[in-house]
């Protein structure tokens, strides 16, 4: 289930006024350009401390900060949570330490639209920035749907809804869980790269048990199993079968 990530790079080398040596240097990695609506938007930050001192990031005693600026369509996304973006990051002098951040848990960055997300790292009173990125939420084109009430609650139910979208120019699947009414996300899982010469299969039992059946290459199908309850909804487990029945385009891939 998992896709070689295509990286967005944003490096930027910081000085100290009057100095010609650099004093931290940072660098902003998304893994995607487009995302799926309520999908994770993962950004990872590397920071590199070159001064004598080290630096803590994150908490009450934290000596130098990290966030980010981010825009949609020209106006401002505001914080969404009071919760630290990371906590207690300690980097000793020379040290390069990489920090991932989940946008979604503290942006709004659900809706659709583009966003364009800045890097921000304040240290000894001063602020410096990334080069901005652009990125895409998309809705995804939907394949088929599914609606089944929660396990032992007949008045909750929950849309099951697989979805595509191109990443690295093949097509990846996506199972999306929301409420009835598609107000509250309960997840978006990756399922993997999907060949449609087979179309996908949805199944959704009484007892919360959710299984996806795609095919992924030639001949080669992922069995992807969830398990949905009250709680919320969490993967099981991923299996990959090789049918017997071959399906046009060349030998089976092992």
């Amino acid at each position: 289930m998992t896709n070689a990530p295509k990286i967005v790079l944003c490096w930027a080398v910081f000085f100290t006024a009057g100095s010609l040596q650099a004093q931290y240097a940072m660098d902003m990695r998304l893994q995607h350009t487009a995302y799926i609506q309520f999908e994770a938007m993962e950004v990872h930050i590397v920071l590199r401390n070159d001064t004598d001192r080290m630096l803590l990031i994150g908490g009450l005693r934290e000596t130098a900060s990290l966030d980010f600026s981010i825009t949609k369509h020209g106006e401002s996304v505001k914080r969404r949570s009071r919760g630290l973006l990371v906590e207690n990051v300690l980097i000793m002098p020379g040290q390069t330490r990489e920090m991932a951040v989940d946008l979604g848990r503290h942006y709004d960055v659900q809706t659709l639209g583009q966003y364009e997300i800045t890097g921000l790292f304040s240290a000894d009173g001063t602020r410096f920035q990334c080069l901005p990125r652009v990125v895409d939420v998309v809705p995804g084109l939907e394949l088929t749907s599914a609606y089944r009430a929660v396990p032992n609650h007949p008045g909750m139910r929950r849309k099951y809804t697989l979805k595509y979208w191109a990443r690295k120019e093949r097509e990846m699947l996506f199972l999306s869980i929301s409420d009835e009414k598609g107000v509250v996300n309960y997840g978006v899982f990756m399922l993997g790269p999907m060949v449609r010469v087979t179309p996908p299969e949805l199944t959704v039992d009484g007892a919360g048990n959710v299984l996806v059946k795609h095919q992924a290459d030639n001949g080669v199908f992922a069995h992807t199993t969830f398990k949905s309850t009250v709680d919320g909804v969490t993967l099981v487990r991923q299996q990959i079968k090789t049918d017997d029945a071959k399906v046009p385009g060349g030998p089976v891939s092992k």
